[in-house]
């Protein structure tokens, strides 16, 4: 950050001698603006860019990742090499990118809501700051939904607030999306949990379900599609302010009667969290032109008339935003009040081993 304030104060300055001395005309700026915009070019022309995914592969990360790979090497004129790094729900594969070198070789898509809820309820397997990545941007976040396996007998969440029994919930680990939705929900709704973890990666956590081995989870409405159609994973609310046009008849969490503005709050915080989305970074400290030039390759990339064909066939969802409206989601994100940071943290400790 330091050094980027220095670059642009250095800018500032130049640009003002050259106005104090009369040179510098508008033609002679565009010009060396295009030589700027030749020269990234042809730094990442037949260079490999790294893009780390912190989930094993098959999983919706790694899907949308190489989907998306062969539109963004259309735009930067580099070879994308996909690296999966899994682990520690997807602490390992962050970590990593964040220490990565930052030429602008290295990025990493992330699960953003994970990373943050990690980073505000000081997981210490966290080794970066969310605030510090250089961001290119969001892919999409997609509506969350917590169901059921089939096997179970509840029909709606106020069949499982009806229970005597503790509902066996699965995460990947403490660093998950998955976890703060299973701990802020048991919170909000007043129904004590038990968050089962360990799996690999949410997928496991989906199939641990179907083999009915717990009985629920939460994820995103694409990851969860197939096995709801197939009537292995039953829908019972969804994690919204308002309900969804492709599911019309499934209520939102909101909509359960009686609850408190201490419930509010909470459900409030995962909605918030989850805009950040599946985003993609680079490390602190990418060259400001080759940061601008993956921005705009990744931007480029996600409205491509045939990338979006292809996402619409596989029914991934493309949501996108920039690098500089992802950054102000995630400011917000981190910047919760004391007492939504408090609330937040005392559901996750209850459930943490």
């Amino acid at each position: 950050m330091v050094r980027k304030l220095i670059l642009v104060g250095l800018i500032l300055l130049l640009a003002v001698s050259l106005t104090a001395c009369g040179g510098g005309d508008q033609q002679s700026s565009e010009n060396a603006s295009d030589t700027t915009k030749e020269d990234v070019a042809s730094f990442y022309k037949g260079k490999n860019i790294t893009w780390i995914i912190p989930y094993k592969p098959g999983g919706g990360y790694d899907l949308y990742v190489r989907v998306i790979a062969p539109y963004f090497e259309k735009y930067t004129g580099a070879t994308v090499v996909c690296k999966n790094e899994p682990g520690a729900g997807n602490l390992i594969g962050t970590n990593k990118l964040y220490k990565s070198k930052p030429d602008g070789l290295t990025i990493g898509i992330s699960n953003g809501p994970g990373i943050v809820q990690a980073q505000l309820s000081k997981d210490p397997g966290v080794q970066y700051d969310t605030l510090k990545f250089d961001w290119l941007g969001r892919i999409t976040a997609e509506p969350r939904l917590v169901v059921v396996g089939s096997h179970t007998p509840y029909q709606s969440l106020e069949d499982v607030l009806k229970s005597s029994k503790k509902l066996s919930y699965g995460a990947p680990g403490a660093g998950a999306q998955t976890f703060l939705e299973a701990a802020l929900l048991a919170e909000a709704l007043g129904h004590e949990m038990e968050i089962i973890t360990g799996y690999e990666t949410q997928a496991d956590s989906q199939m641990a379900v179907i083999r009915k081995d717990i009985e629920a989870t939460s994820g995103s409405y694409s990851s969860l599609y197939d096995q709801i159609k197939n009537g292995d994973l039953r829908p019972l609310a969804l994690i919204a302010d308002e309900r969804d046009a492709a599911l019309p008849d499934l209520p939102t969490v909101k909509e359960l009667p009686g609850l408190n503005d201490k419930s509010m709050q909470l459900i409030d915080i995962l909605i918030s969290i989850n805009e950040v989305g599946r985003a993609v970074a680079a490390p602190e400290g990418v060259p400001e032109e080759r940061l601008k030039f993956l921005q705009d390759a990744f931007g480029k990339a996600l409205a491509d008339p045939e990338l979006l064909e292809i996402a619409k066939k596989q029914e991934l969802d493309i949501n996108p935003l920039t690098g500089a409206e992802l950054r102000e989601i995630i400011n917000s994100g981190l910047n919760m009040s004391e007492e939504e940071k408090q609330n937040m943290t005392s559901a996750l400790d209850k459930y943490k081993q």
